[in-house]
């Protein structure tokens, strides 16, 4: 819990002075650290877990993938999805996906999208459609926000991301025309959203 308010140093403390540590333990340290932007650490305790052969589950996992995510560790996510069904024969869920989608460029998540056993969902699109924000790719990021849109029409924080990404490129017209459609569709930006 400490760890998820952002009080990694009392985490920690209450963390070590468990006299018995199990994978609920072990995974509540690894996500808050890793929702903490502290994916270095995350990543270590996740190891000291692993040298204690306590086994991780499901959401360990989702951990250690947004750990990697965080510190833009393209390599180690990638080994750390394959470890899940190679060593502890956790099948990839849904999630998993969408974290490795948010680890990997635009060109390799569109591929690993193309490749899943499942169909997309917000979280995995979502994730592309984040990339393409942080890389400035407007023609992947109209895709993944039109296959959201036909998913979610009345997620607004799809609107807010397209509407930003068209406002970077100079794309005035479509940032507009976007936000005229959610006006259209009655779609109201909700605080907090992006």
């Amino acid at each position: 819990m400490y760890a998820k308010c952002g009080s990694i140093e009392n985490a920690l403390m209450v963390f070590e002075e468990l006299p018995e540590k199990d994978v609920m333990t072990w995974t509540a340290l690894t996500v808050g650290l890793a929702m903490c932007v502290e994916g270095n650490k995350a990543l270590e305790y996740f190891h000291e877990l692993q040298i204690r052969e306590v086994k991780p589950d499901a959401i360990t996992f989702v951990g250690v993938l947004v750990a990697c995510s965080h510190s833009r560790l393209v390599d180690e996510g990638i080994s750390h999805f394959n470890l899940m069904s190679k060593t502890y024969d956790i099948q990839p869920r849904i999630e998993h996906y969408g974290c490795l989608v948010d680890v990997l460029g635009i060109a390799e998540a569109k591929e690993l999208i193309r490749n899943m056993l499942m169909a997309p969902d917000h979280f995995i699109l979502g994730g592309l459609l984040g990339a393409c924000r942080i890389h400035g790719n407007l023609k992947a990021a109209e895709r993944a926000a039109k296959q959201l849109l036909e998913l979610y029409p009345e997620n607004d924080g799809t609107y807010v991301i397209l509407s930003n990404i068209n406002s970077s490129s100079r794309k005035w017209h479509k940032a507009k025309r976007t936000r005229e459609l959610m006006a259209e569709r009655s779609v109201k930006k909700l605080p907090g959203c992006v």
